[in-house]
């Protein structure tokens, strides 16, 4: 009787918040787990294990360039076997982006944006990583490289808005045709 009369209650409550212009507050969304961000988390200790792995010595190479380059107040060559580590560690990244782009879409294929994000976020790793091997080869020099790489994240963000803004037009489009077939079906 007393759960009957709480019952009761609350939704008297809700009626009258409705009435009195106050909308009930929502309840919040269930957050699934994100396995694909954890798989791809999975990945990049992979990657830093392989990485590691073939040149254990990245970290000090790593830190005795930085410590040249400040000494010398500007930006030295970093050493060959240290640009070899980097290439390998983003030509990895590169296809755990791709792989994590088509987990993303294999799980949800209603939402296409991350998996584009994630499929572009690889496009541009490849692209840094031929920078760094041509880079190493001593085909590009530093500077037009960076200048080459910030370019082609350009065009990748630009081609990303295009597809966020064409799937979100066709989204409300189909919601707009859903809704007109559903009024037609009432009258």
């Amino acid at each position: 009787m007393a759960a009957a009369r709480a019952a009761a209650g609350a939704a008297s409550a809700l009626v009258r918040d409705t009435v009195a212009g106050e909308t009930p507050a929502a309840t919040p969304a269930v957050k699934r787990p994100d396995f694909v961000g954890i798989v791809s988390f999975g990945f990049l200790l992979v990657i830093l294990g392989i990485v590691f792995g073939l040149n254990p010595n990245a970290g000090l190479e790593f830190y005795q360039w930085i410590e040249s380059s400040a000494k010398a107040a500007y930006a030295t060559r970093p050493p060959d076997t240290l640009l070899a580590s980097t290439e390998l560690f983003f030509a990895l990244a590169t296809l755990s982006g791709l792989v994590t782009a088509g987990l993303r879409y294999a799980n949800d294929r209603t939402n296409l944006l991350r998996p584009i994000a994630d499929a572009l976020g690889a496009l541009g790793t490849l692209s840094f990583t031929v920078l760094v091997g041509l880079y190493a080869q001593l085909r590009v020099s530093g500077p037009s490289a960076l200048a080459i790489q910030a370019a082609v994240v350009g065009v990748l963000i630009v081609t990303y808005v295009a597809w966020a803004v064409t799937l979100s037009r066709r989204a409300r489009h189909v919601r707009e045709v859903a809704a007109a077939t559903t009024d037609r079906r009432e009258t």
